[in-house]
């Protein structure tokens, strides 16, 4: 399996691994940090990072600190 990202939760358990940016992208929406660990398609690793740090901000910004997983 490629690894694009390692998922953690709200204490910083790692609790999955994404395979494409568009898994870490829906993952840091639905409330968990990612750490981009390589790249996928045309989004290099640097991209995909902050992509997720983006994705995760605006979803703590609309739904507050609860909706971190």
């Amino acid at each position: 399996m490629h690894i694009v990202g390692f998922v953690f939760d709200k204490n910083d358990k790692l609790v999955d691994l994404a395979g494409t940016w568009e898994t870490c992208q829906t993952l840091a929406n639905e409330g968990f940090r990612i750490q981009a660990i390589g790249s996928d398609g045309h989004m290099l690793k640097e991209e995909i990072q902050k992509m997720c740090d983006s994705e995760l901000a605006a979803a703590i910004d609309c739904f507050g600190e609860g909706h971190r997983k």
